[in-house]
């Protein structure tokens, strides 16, 4: 819970300092992507905890970026 809640600050950090500088529709563009790759990726991160973790955490991250919009 502390690496998703440390993840989602980043994340918001991140969308609000990114959709300033290159705006609202590429941010949303590209959170979406990230959150296709990560989900398409997660049943490969089965056997890997860290992997998994690390997956989790950029899904979050991008939830966020794209909810700062």
């Amino acid at each position: 819970m502390l690496t998703f809640g440390i993840a989602g600050a980043i994340g918001s950090r991140l969308g609000g300092s990114a959709v300033d500088k290159w705006g609202s529709v590429r941010m949303i563009f590209s959170s979406v992507l990230v959150h296709i790759i990560t989900l398409a990726l997660l049943p490969l991160a089965i056997h890997s905890f860290p992997f998994a973790i690390t997956l989790l955490s950029l899904w979050v991250m991008s939830m966020f970026i794209w909810l700062s919009q």
